[in-house]
């Protein structure tokens, strides 16, 4: 175990940062929640980070702050605030992702947890549209938000949507991350001790991992708002390609998909699970080897497929195209001999749309020529 010095800061407020009152919900029965922070080596961003969160509208919440032993002035920006709702907790040797999420999941005191990236910015009405959520939707677990993607200088590059429905967020979730991660908030009650736990299983991926299990506990939802503002970094030092870090977010992938398999009554082996993680992230990488589960991947896929069609819990035409980019795309990798990639689309053609096949079709000879 890693040792945590906690700090409190309990003297009397100086700084600058004005409540704006709330419009949503009554102060006299606001619930109390956490909003986290990881903080780690981010002093350039850290201060409009932080003043985003003490400007909520929402005022009835501790902020969590858990500093990773950045080695930068990090430390010195977070002290210089004297709010007596932030909570600093301090590693004492840098810990990682996982283990600050789930040190926050085991000390927020708040009936709601919102994540926070350190070099981000939450619009000012944020907090209490999320609370107002949850509030007005007992059955609701995990609230995200739409988001603006921002640079270093602040300004907007483009705006980013989820799907907002119950049914289209758990359809699509085996196929890709359908939230703003950072914008999400979660009811406190959902979550488990187990959950908690079974975050020591990965490095990475953690949030996909505490959603995939919380997917049987409530619902989830995005709000159509943008009420979070996430910078994109241009920055080459800031851009980290190590090849340990990646492998920990495929390890943490295949823990997430193999939660969510299990929830739909079905099992892959980690060869399939490698091949789903190139289709979707990685389709250069696919290697003769990863073509040997091709079949087996597909079938995977289409159990999936039959699933939800068949069940009123996901909205099948929300992950109709994903599921007919891989099978499609997967028809056209560089290693495919001829006759599995004809097979293949044959097999499983319903799985493909006319529009792909006409596309396999024309790609097809030009890619085997090539091999000439």
């Amino acid at each position: 175990m890693y040792a945590i010095v906690f700090t409190t800061l309990q003297v009397t407020a100086t700084n600058s940062v004005q409540p704006i009152p709330s419009s949503y919900i009554p102060m006299q029965s606001a619930p109390f929640v956490s909003i986290v922070l990881f903080c780690y080596n981010a002093e350039k961003f850290l201060r409009k980070a932080i003043d985003s969160l003490l400007q909520q509208s929402y005022q009835h919440f501790e902020l969590i702050i858990i500093e990773d032993c950045s080695t930068d002035g990090s430390m010195s920006i977070v002290g210089s605030y004297t709010d007596p709702r932030i909570v600093l907790i301090c590693n004492e040797q840098n810990s990682g992702i996982a283990f600050n999420r789930q040190l926050a999941l085991s000390v927020a005191k708040g009936k709601y947890i919102f994540w926070m990236d350190n070099d981000d910015i939450a619009a000012t009405d944020r907090i209490v549209k999320q609370v107002d959520c949850f509030e007005q939707h007992p059955e609701v677990v995990l609230c995200g938000t739409s988001a603006v993607i921002i640079n270093e200088h602040d300004e907007q590059l483009r705006e980013i949507t989820y799907p907002a429905t119950d049914e289209a967020i758990k359809a699509g979730m085996f196929f890709g991350f359908p939230f703003m991660s950072p914008s999400v908030g979660i009811r406190m009650a959902a979550v488990k001790p187990a959950h908690v736990e079974a975050l020591s299983l990965v490095n990475q991926a953690d949030d996909y991992t505490l959603y995939s299990m919380l997917m049987d506990t409530g619902s989830f939802v995005n709000l159509p708002d943008k009420l979070y503002y996430y910078r994109e970094h241009t920055d080459p030092n800031r851009i980290t390609t190590n090849p340990a870090r990646g492998a920990d977010i495929v390890a943490g992938r295949k823990v997430a998909w193999n939660i969510q398999l299990q929830q739909y009554g079905l099992t892959a082996n980690d060869s399939v699970l490698t091949l789903h993680d190139k289709l979707s992230y990685y389709l250069y990488q696919i290697t003769k080897a990863d073509i040997e589960v091709a079949f087996d991947y597909c079938v995977l896929i289409q159990s999936i497929y039959r699933i939800q069609r068949r069940s009123p819990k996901y909205e099948f035409e929300a992950t109709k195209s994903t599921i007919d980019r891989n099978i499609s795309s997967l028809t056209l990798v560089k290693h495919i001999p001829l006759i599995t990639s004809l097979l293949l689309q044959i097999k499983f053609a319903n799985l493909i749309s006319i529009k792909s096949h006409f596309k396999i079709l024309v790609k097809r000879p030009l890619l085997f020529l090539s091999k000439l």
